[in-house]
């Protein structure tokens, strides 16, 4: 039985706000009706003004079992019935407005308010509250109409039981209402986490090389555009290495692509510790990488070049064979653009793949 009891909290908790407040309003419709029953034995009324009750307790049940499956249909039917039959007959025979029935008018509409929405809601709840008016307006140009309370006792544990009712809707509406805004809240924030973490892997796919971790092609050349413009402008040698790793088809065919992928993947990190902090490398494609770096004469571009070639050359990968790179070192000169300090840099890997790889070619600076 608290097994049965724990599984049906949980379910209730997991559910939507209008599912619980369906439940809420079937179980607090029997609950009343049920209630309204014992009042009126207790209170010596007649027996046909104590079968209505009874009525919409049976109702309420065989509703809510019938359409078990569907929700949105008990609460509807119910509601209607409720609104429409039940709370008019209630305020006739317990005092009109002088007792508590008027009152869970209020309570319906409010139903009505957090149950539907839209234009659906302010057609619903407008005829409603037009209704009800009706009804006191009848009840006070034909108050022989309204069926007076027995006595006092009556009349305020009516007044009572509707303030509880009224009170307890409220609350409990408010309370699901604020936690759902708060589940919600919760989850939109969870959201907003999760986007930007998303944000951010795709500004790092889009800056970085998914492969080696170093920056992809477009990136690289939209930092070199910023880079070679500031140095023209201020006259500060630059360098360009066009990085090719020798026979790379062979280790390809040979020993498979993620072996190929290995060895591309450590290249990039022997070159990238081969530079200085404002230095820039990239992927350019394939096996080829493009290095930007400071050089204030031509022999130091020579230099940091050969210095690759050299650990690249002295690196064992796990295959247990050494690997060689040919790179091409070019110069910025005043009247160059991006363009043509690529194409030279191109032009003297070129040479040095044709001189017989492992090898750096540069020209001199002018």
């Amino acid at each position: 039985m608290i097994d049965f009891i724990k599984t049906y909290i949980e379910k209730y908790r997991d559910m939507e706000l209008q599912d619980k407040l369906s439940i809420v309003f079937i179980s607090t419709g029997i609950l009343l009706s049920g209630i309204g029953y014992i009042y009126s034995l207790v209170f010596s009324h007649d027996l046909w003004m104590s079968l209505p009750h009874l009525f919409v307790v049976l109702y309420s049940i065989f509703v809510a079992y019938y359409f078990r499956n569907d929700l949105s249909k008990v609460t509807v039917k119910t509601l209607y019935m409720i609104g429409y039959l039940y709370m008019p007959y209630t305020y006739f025979t317990n005092g009109g407005i002088s007792g508590g029935a008027h009152l869970y008018f209020i309570l319906i509409v409010l139903y009505y308010t957090f149950y539907f929405d839209g234009k659906d809601l302010v057609i619903r709840s407008s005829a409603l509250a037009l209704f009800y008016v009706v009804i006191i307006w009848i009840s006070f140009i034909n108050p022989q109409l309204v069926i007076p309370y027995t006595n006092d006792l009556s009349k305020h544990v009516d007044t009572i039981i509707a303030m509880a009712s009224v009170s307890a809707f409220v609350s409990f509406s408010s309370y699901e209402a604020f936690s759902d805004y708060k589940k919600e809240k919760r989850h939109v924030y969870e959201l907003v986490e999760t986007l930007k973490e998303k944000n951010k892997e795709l500004e790092k796919l889009s800056y970085f090389d998914s492969l080696t971790n170093i920056y992809n092609r477009r990136y690289f050349m939209k930092l070199l555009e910023d880079r070679f413009n500031k140095a023209i402008s201020c006259s500060e040698s630059r360098c360009l290495f066009m990085i090719d790793i020798d026979f790379f088809k062979n280790v390809n065919d040979t020993y498979g692509h993620i072996y190929g992928d290995e060895v591309i993947r450590n290249t990039a990190q022997i070159i990238e510790a081969c530079l200085g902090k404002n230095d820039i490398l990239g992927r350019y494609g394939g096996e080829e990488f493009v290095v930007y770096t400071s050089c204030e004469e031509s022999e130091y571009g020579f230099e940091m070049a050969e210095k690759i070639r050299d650990r690249v050359e002295k690196t064992q990968y796990s295959h247990g064979e050494n690997l060689t790179v040919s790179i091409g070192v070019s110069s910025f000169k005043k009247e160059d653009t991006v363009e043509s300090v690529f194409y030279r840099a191109d032009n003297l890997l070129y040479r040095a793949k044709s001189n017989g790889r492992n090898r750096v070619e540069y020209e001199e600076y002018n």
